[in-house]
């Protein structure tokens, strides 16, 4: 909510506080990046990638699965002193695949952000140079931007200039 006033506070000044107005313009990122065959790429890497530690990370799982079953039926068998090993052991790797998840999570978002930085920042470098070329002072993320003019949206614009590079 903050960051909407600042914007709209922001924007009025710009628009009412000089009296040169500057042009501004805004952009739909999220059609920019769709329309990119680079992003088709980059989801697909990452969802190879996302697959193959899927596959270990449930390897493991059952693993740790069929190791409480084992438990639970040989339990009856065992002395006080193993069950309390081999429960030890259970809770240890159950501790172990939980953190795997989490690392798994993170080394997921690594990845993607990884593999989505040069194409934002292709996007920037040609966000800029249409700027310049045309004008504008600001071109700011239509989720940021409170009042919008239908004739200010660049994002066909940029998406050209993108395909032409």
């Amino acid at each position: 909510m903050k960051n909407k006033i600042l914007v709209l506070v922001i924007l009025t000044c710009m628009l009412y506080g000089s009296k040169a107005q500057n042009k501004i313009g805004y952009i739909n990122v999220d059609k920019v990046f769709s329309v990119l065959p680079e992003t088709a790429k980059a989801d697909s890497a990452l969802a190879s990638y996302q697959e193959n530690w899927a596959k270990e990370y449930e390897k493991e799982k059952d693993e740790l699965q069929k190791a409480y079953n084992k438990f639970a039926t040989d339990s009856t068998k065992m002395t006080q002193q193993e069950k309390s090993a081999t429960r030890k052991k259970i809770n240890d790797a159950l501790v172990d695949n939980n953190n795997k998840g989490q690392q798994f999570n993170q080394l997921i978002e690594q990845e993607k952000e990884k593999l989505i930085k040069p194409i934002r920042e292709k996007i920037i470098k040609v966000i800029q140079e249409y700027a310049k070329q045309n004008g504008y002072a600001h071109i700011l993320y239509e989720s940021n931007a409170l009042l919008l003019n239908t004739e200010d949206d660049v994002t066909t614009k940029i998406i050209e200039k993108l395909k032409s590079k």
